[in-house]
């Protein structure tokens, strides 16, 4: 096995959800940072900073990447509800 991509958890945050691009070169995955809800984020495999995509007050988890890597789907839990979105 090669490592595709590593980075530190900040502290009382934790990393779930993994989906690779379909081209390798983003990962998008669904963090709590800090110990807050969790929200969607990408990062470049290639060393790349995290950029969080999902800002609002809602739980979103289980992002996936479309077949032209345009754009991510993933699940929300929205008073109650589940629900599929995207971004």
């Amino acid at each position: 096995p090669v490592r595709l991509v590593s980075w530190k958890a900040a502290p009382g945050g934790y990393y779930t959800d993994y989906s690779v691009s379909r081209d390798g070169k983003l990962i998008a995955y669904s963090s709590s940072q800090s110990g807050g809800r969790e929200n969607i984020y990408v990062k470049q495999t290639a060393d790349g900073e995290e950029l969080r995509v999902t800002r609002d007050e809602w739980t979103n988890v289980c992002p996936i990447f479309s077949p032209d890597d345009q754009r991510i789907l993933y699940s929300s839990q929205r008073e109650g509800n589940a629900g599929l979105y995207v971004i």
